[in-house]
């Protein structure tokens, strides 16, 4: 008797640590790792990444997929091809008012994972409903927990695949009951399958910040690949307009959107952080409640970004130390090393209107001008000058050219 107890004993407790349950998950608003936790041993513990080149505009027709890692470790470069944003929006309204709506944005260019026309593919919000709408279960087996998701149903829209299955990528939308992720035929019926079984690891957003510190000026230029948070005591500026001598300066609110080339104004010698964040890139357009399409980010803005180190052109114009701490925007001449540094914004020499430029253009800020147009002599403080036809860089009295060699 003793012996049929204790097999008893063995078989619930070996039953309790199996049961599973899957409830309506509420993870909040955070970049995560999104790591395979399903049956699939390949697959095991691989992250959910977004393609290296990313589009920049309209992805209608185009094959760019998430896919896993090729490695168990978190890709530690400024690419970070493995961090997604998880946005919380609550419940909706209409449809399935009792599931929380999750959109999943890709770290960098302001990508949400849509169906364009597959699941694994960014949307560029060219096409109505990009990026979808999500659903996430959050799974309990024993003590551990794990996560399914799926589209949800207020994105009304049926007849796709459901889970997130490692095979395809696939996220779909069809309607489904409270724990289930139905597919249209075959595959994962429940979200307590185990091949659709994902763990999110939080990840803190202050350990994907950039830093920026002010010149001497006043002024500095700024450009990332992600959507990053306009920091206190910095106002972003987009360039609206360029003449033959000034450049009209507009400030942005909140937000400076992924790759998109501003100006910054802040304190001279502060170092500001710039912490991303979920949002559209430049160029992309918002989906309507009803379904049309909003206007193009930061579509006037002439100033390119340089997310990566840049081969600029004769005549292009980047920030420069006008000579008494006066920032202006100065024109790149023959003899100038050409290559501007990551994460800084320059002025295309096609954006200017005129038909000769000035060699440097002045800031119109809110009406009122700032900087000098005209030519003057640099000053010996160190900063960028334009000198001649060529950029100097001057350090401790030395001269530099952009590519770091010394001047004689």
């Amino acid at each position: 008797m003793k012996k049929i107890l204790l097999t008893l004993g063995v078989m619930l407790s070996a039953m309790g640590a199996w049961a599973q349950t899957a409830t309506t998950a509420d993870l909040p608003s955070s970049f995560y790792r999104i790591k395979y936790a399903g049956s699939n041993t390949d697959a095991k513990g691989k992250y959910l990444t977004a393609p290296v080149n990313l589009p920049t505009g309209n992805t209608s027709n185009q094959n760019w997929k998430a896919a896993l890692s090729n490695g168990t470790s978190v890709d530690g470069s400024d690419m970070h091809t493995d961090v997604w944003y998880v946005e919380n929006l609550g419940l909706g309204t209409g449809g399935d008012t009792t599931e929380v709506r999750y959109k999943i944005w890709c770290f960098r260019g302001g990508y949400g994972l849509a169906t364009n026309p597959r699941p694994d593919v960014y949307g560029s919000y060219s096409n109505n409903n990009c990026p979808r709408l999500y659903r996430i279960m959050r799974v309990t087996t024993g003590e551990t927990v794990t996560y399914a998701f799926s589209g949800h149903p207020n994105d009304n829209v049926s007849g796709q695949s459901m889970g997130m299955g490692i095979a395809s990528g696939a996220i779909g939308n069809k309607n489904y009951l409270s724990n289930t992720l139905d597919r249209t035929s075959g595959g994962s019926s429940n979200a307590t399958d185990s091949a659709v079984q994902w763990e999110f690891e939080q990840v803190d957003s202050t350990h994907l910040q950039k830093s920026i510190t002010i010149g001497s000026t006043g002024y500095a230029t700024f450009s990332c690949y992600a959507t990053t948070r306009i920091p206190e005591g910095v106002t972003a500026y987009e360039v609206t307009a360029a003449d033959n001598s000034t450049a009209t300066l507009s400030a942005l609110s909140g937000t400076i959107p992924a790759n998109t080339g501003v100006i910054l104004k802040g304190t001279s010698g502060e170092t500001y952080n710039f912490v991303p964040t979920n949002g559209l890139g430049k160029g992309m357009q918002a989906v309507n409640l009803d379904g049309t399409l909003g206007d193009k980010v930061c579509a006037g803005n002439k100033l390119a970004a340089s997310v990566a180190a840049t081969t600029l052109a004769t005549g292009d114009y980047i920030l420069v130390n006008k000579g008494g701490d006066t920032a202006a925007l100065g024109r790149i001449g023959e003899d100038s090393g050409k290559e501007l540094a990551a994460g800084k914004a320059y002025l295309p020499a096609d954006a200017i209107t005129a038909a000769e430029a000035r060699d440097f253009l002045s800031f119109l800020q809110d009406g009122t001008q700032t900087g000098i147009s005209g030519i003057a002599k640099t000053t010996a403080k160190d900063g960028t000058y334009i000198e001649g036809k060529r950029v100097v860089i001057l350090k401790n009295g030395v001269k530099y050219n952009t590519l770091g060699q010394r001047i004689k």
